[in-house]
């Protein structure tokens, strides 16, 4: 799979031999700001995570520091199930 949405399939997230094995998630992409990204990041992440992997990587290589910092506030902000 690639992240250009010009082909492959993503692996489902399941536990190899005990360890979490997960894909990566390139839904923030080139958001403009925070809650934009924040809101991206939490519609992937289900409600009822207690039956699914809890482990999520997200790429967010375009962002500075501080946006990310700043969109992970937000997220737990709006996410208060979420073990962040």
């Amino acid at each position: 799979m690639n992240l250009h949405d010009t082909g492959g399939t993503a692996s489902h997230s399941h536990e190899g031999k005990g360890m979490p094995l997960t894909h990566l998630l390139n839904v923030v992409g080139q958001m403009g700001n925070p809650a934009d990204a924040a809101h991206a990041v939490s519609s992937v992440i289900p409600y009822n995570i207690r039956h699914t992997n809890p482990f999520y990587l997200f790429r967010v290589v375009w962002h500075s520091p501080s946006s990310v910092i700043d969109t992970i506030i937000i997220l737990k902000n709006n996410r208060t199930d979420l073990d962040i």
